[in-house]
């Protein structure tokens, strides 16, 4: 995949490397339901798209997170399915391995007017070896702050959820179902800081 990285200097001179897809993508929503659950709404094309992002993600570098802006709007099919949920979040996936930084200083870091960029290319292995429990568990942490959902987790957490977009990307981009496909990854997190969050299959329906 090809990507923009800006470098980002920080109060106190810390550089920080910001990672965005050259690829634009309007098949994927992300949002909450106003109860702390975070949720991420997509049909197939969406869905390869985001397990791409997740397996780089489980690879990025020192003081790298990826950025993935959402150009979505809800229509009424959705809101209509889902109800009062909020749904136009960026998606910020950091690897706290390599990069600790909280949903602030990401905004802040969003902010700044004054970077260098590059181009650079990724590739994106979805890995099919076996995780073990004890390697994922309690080790993700989703937060929204104002505009963005940030995923923060080791890489082997990365690597799933890498598997499970694939696997709702196996739906294709004109399933339809009463009941919406969905898979959820929490990891026995269920705690005030994180829910988790849930991958729903979502494509408008042809009148």
């Amino acid at each position: 995949m090809e990507f923009t990285r800006r470098t980002i200097t920080l109060h106190g001179g810390r550089e920080l490397y910001i990672l965005s897809p050259n690829t634009a993508i309007s098949n994927l929503a992300c949002g909450h339901d106003n109860k702390g659950n975070a949720l991420i709404w997509g049909n197939g094309t969406g869905y390869q798209f985001l397990s791409q992002c997740f397996a780089i993600s489980a690879e990025l570098k020192n003081n790298e997170i990826l950025y993935i802006p959402i150009q979505f709007e809800a229509v009424e099919q959705l809101k209509q399915g889902f109800g009062d949920c909020v749904y136009n979040l960026n998606i910020i996936c950091a690897n706290y391995c390599e990069t600790q930084i909280s949903p602030k200083d990401i905004e802040r870091a969003l902010g700044v007017k004054t970077f260098e960029e590059q181009t650079i290319h990724r590739s994106a292995v979805v890995s099919k070896d076996y995780i073990e429990s004890w390697k994922t568990e309690r080790r993700l942490t989703v937060k929204t702050h104002k505009k963005n959902m940030c995923i923060t987790t080791n890489r082997d957490v990365f690597l799933a959820l890498a598997r499970g977009a694939q696997k709702m990307q196996a739906y294709g981009d004109d399933y339809y179902n009463d009941f919406s496909p969905h898979t959820h990854f929490d990891w026995d997190e269920n705690t005030s800081v994180s829910l988790g969050v849930t991958l729903f299959y979502w494509t408008a329906r042809n009148k």
